[in-house]
């Protein structure tokens, strides 16, 4: 509980969940394999809010959908590759930790996908353009 009766929880989730306690629908996508939350209860009011939204391997995507500008906060430096859906590279780009700028060329809408290479891992996140 915190100073004001409000019940604070946290935890992980995959996919999507409802993260609204009330008749309104407040749906969070997992864009990773597994995500973390922190979420305030009003006991009051019966009412929830999600105080942050966590992506457990420490890479961000934002803002996601995006138009083909969109950041990405890593916490290691990384070789990234954007793909289409037909396998096709469209983007290469070294990328440092902490936060960088990715600028696609004119694409179509639709899902792609970013892949991440570290010293350690490879992973793969969705992108999606909306124009």
């Amino acid at each position: 509980l915190d100073k004001n009766q409000n019940v604070i929880a946290c935890g992980d989730f995959s996919k999507s969940n409802d993260f609204d306690s009330g008749p309104s629908i407040n749906i969070l996508n997992s864009i990773g394999s597994s995500e973390a939350f922190i979420l305030k209860l009003n006991t009051s009011s019966n009412t929830s809010s999600l105080i942050e939204k966590i992506d457990l391997d420490g890479i961000s995507i934002f803002p996601n959908p995006n138009s083909g500008l969109f950041s990405i906060n890593l916490r290691e430096q990384s070789m990234i590759s954007v793909i289409d859906g037909f396998g096709r590279e469209i983007v290469q780009k070294e990328c440092e930790v902490g936060i960088n700028q990715i600028q696609l060329p004119q694409i179509n809408k639709g899902v792609y996908f970013l892949k991440l290479k570290t010293a350690h891992t490879i992973s793969t996140k969705k992108i999606l353009i909306s124009n």
